[in-house]
Parts: structure tokens; sequence; C-alpha cells
């Protein structure tokens, strides 16, 4: 929740509850709510260090990009796949 929290702080561009609350695989009211009970236990005062806070953003980008980096694979597979098919039917077509 803390990390939640101190994104929405830092980030300039607003990212919704909906997109945050997928990330944590949870409903959006659900973090609301969690949002809301969190921030009274910590009388709405809520800091982190810049050091713990790039930490945090490094850790993301990287597996931001590993995910691309799959997705991207997958795509290429898959369109390799797609093209094997193609040939295939091209193949048959010229029997």
């Amino acid at each position: 929740m803390s990390i939640t929290l101190t994104s929405k702080n830092y980030i300039d561009d607003f990212i919704g509850n909906k997109i945050f609350a997928k990330c944590g695989g949870i409903s959006a009211l659900e973090l609301t709510n969690d949002e809301v009970q969190y921030l009274a236990l910590i009388d709405y005062s809520f800091n982190i260090n810049d050091f713990d806070y790039y930490c945090y953003i490094e850790k993301l980008e990287k597996y931001y990009n590993k995910i691309r980096q799959n997705n991207n694979k997958e795509n290429s597979e898959n369109r390799n796949i797609e093209n094997i098919k193609k040939s295939n039917e091209i193949q048959i077509a010229k029997q």
C-alpha cells in the first residue's frame, strides 16, 4: 500500500486505481478502501527516501522490460508459426 500511495505522490501523470489494483490482483474498490484505512493509520503522512524510491522504480522498469521482451518474443514466434502455416497452405494448394 505504501508503494502505491507513494507512487501516486511522485508520478506526474495520474494513474487510476483500476490500473494499480490490476497490478496488485485486487479490485479497484478494495484498493480504495485499503488506501483510506492505511492513510488513517499513518495519519495521512508518508514519505519515502529518494534512494528507496528510485530502486523501486528501477526494479519496476526491469520487470516491465522483461515482460515486454517476452511478449515481443511470443509475437515473433507466433508470426513465424503463421508464416509456416501460410507456406504449407500455399504448397498444398500448388499440389
